[in-house]
């Protein structure tokens, strides 16, 4: 009898998991990102597609301070408002070094890219994710640096204004 409620228990859960991953990405929505530090807000909008920032406390006619013409579902934007980093590529094709996994807007109008390449030495060590492969992750912010965890179990810092990646933290 335990066997077999062990049984069903583990076939829900791979159904669930299943269902999920095969689940569509939401429509695209108005919705709004906050710095840490809560000084600064992106707006973003659907249709149509762009994101403007703001100053977040200037709750009278928050002044626009750039924008960038694109949807933009999930980012995380640096408590000075100078940059946006994109969290749209964090999946990748598991055998792809030159896939871009991290894009940064900045607020003169240029993007920076960074490429899967710039953090995965072993492409076959990707961590599953959605019949993809998903590279680790990235934590805001040391000034202009991105704290990068890998999947090899790395650690790596990304500076969104220049492009190097180093292994040592930045002073």
């Amino acid at each position: 009898m335990n066997r077999s409620l062990s049984l069903l228990v583990l076939t829900l859960c791979v159904a669930q998991t299943a269902a999920m991953a095969l689940t569509p990405l939401p429509e695209p929505h108005n919705h709004k990102i906050r710095s840490a530090n809560g000084r600064f807000i992106a707006n973003c909008r659907a249709n149509p597609a762009c994101v403007e920032i703001k100053q977040a406390r200037r709750w009278w006619f928050p002044k626009k301070l750039w924008s960038i013409n694109q949807y933009i579902e999930w980012a995380e934007l640096a408590d000075d408002g100078t940059y946006l980093v994109t969290g749209d590529h964090l999946i990748v094709p598991p055998f792809s070094k030159r896939a871009e996994v991290i894009r940064v807007f900045l607020s003169d109008g240029r993007t920076r890219s960074f490429t899967l390449g710039q953090f995965v030495h072993d492409t076959r060590t990707l961590k599953p994710a959605m019949g993809l492969g998903s590279y680790g992750g990235h934590s805001l912010f040391l000034g202009d640096w991105l704290k990068v965890e890998t999947c090899e179990g790395k650690t790596l810092f990304a500076n969104v204004k220049t492009g190097e990646v180093r292994r040592q933290k930045p002073d």
